[in-house]
């Protein structure tokens, strides 16, 4: 059984939310956290969106 594990390690945000430009980089276990309005929520659900529009059936 062959494990394709992807890590994402890179997030690069444009006019997403409030957010106007944002480059993350990431390692091992991220949490994030902010006030109200902040983006969290948009940032969750673009990463949802690219992980199930890359999944291979």
């Amino acid at each position: 059984m062959e494990n394709n594990c992807r890590i994402l390690n890179r997030i690069v945000q444009i006019n997403i939310a409030n957010v106007k430009y944002t480059d993350l980089e990431l390692s091992g276990n991220t949490c994030f956290v902010g006030t109200n309005n902040f983006g969290k929520t948009s940032l969750q659900r673009a990463i949802l969106f690219f992980t199930v529009l890359t999944q291979e059936d």
